[in-house]
């Protein structure tokens, strides 16, 4: 079977990267961003040809407050529904925001700078509208695309896979170069990330997109 093409938009959100993906029915949002990120978030889209309405469904990597932050506005204006895994629907119950321990130097000061504002953050109460388990697909969504469930950033964390070997890994990555290794500085269960990880090579995607870069990464080995 031929595959099917979809095009990729990273978006830069300030702080994080979300994705807009073409798919044959309509655009799909992956991630949102901190909170009022949203004016960001519409302006890029429009660059594109693509209003708010367009959405035809925003997918949660995982329920941290940059990437869901702006989530209750992106879904107000949109109306697209919610898909996440379940266990992040613990995770969005409102609140004060969840903010990781930090690893390392660079992990400890980014989770220094965040409490220094967790005054003024907040994890959103949202509903998801679209559960996703490992193994689902999304092609009746129009996107040619398998959830796979990969934690270890977190325990809600999934991937999604296209049909041609792209892979939109949420924060189980970094960068910054052309090679991709594994999440350093925040991790809830360091053998789940592990694991995650040669999952995700045994499945041989060509590039990766994760959160926090523009451009597509290589993971060794793939």
């Amino acid at each position: 079977m031929e595959e099917t093409l979809v095009r990729v938009h990273p978006l830069l959100l300030g702080f994080s990267v979300a994705f807009l993906l073409e798919g044959k029915d309509g655009p799909i949002l992956v991630d949102a961003g901190l909170a009022g990120s949203e004016r960001l978030l519409w302006a890029q889209m429009r660059a594109r040809g693509f209003a708010p309405q367009d959405l035809r469904l925003v997918v949660l990597t995982h329920a941290h407050i940059d990437h869901c932050g702006c989530l209750p506005a992106v879904l107000r204006e949109s109306r697209a529904p919610l898909a996440a895994h379940p266990l992040a629907a613990s995770r969005l119950q409102g609140g004060p925001a969840l903010l990781p321990e930090g690893r390392g130097l660079w992990g400890r000061t980014m989770a220094a700078s965040f409490r220094l504002f967790r005054p003024w953050l907040s994890t959103p109460r949202l509903e998801i509208a679209l559960p996703l388990e490992d193994g689902a697909e999304l092609e009746g969504w129009g996107l040619p695309a398998q959830v796979l469930y990969t934690p270890g950033h977190t325990a809600d964390s999934l991937s999604l896979l296209l049909e041609d070997g792209t892979a939109l890994v949420g924060d189980l990555v970094v960068g910054p170069g052309r090679w991709a290794r594994p999440q350093p500085y925040f991790i809830e269960d360091e053998e789940a990330l592990a694991a995650s990880i040669a999952r995700l090579r045994e499945k041989g995607p060509r590039r990766l997109y994760a959160a926090h870069w523009l451009h597509p990464l290589r993971l060794k080995g793939t």
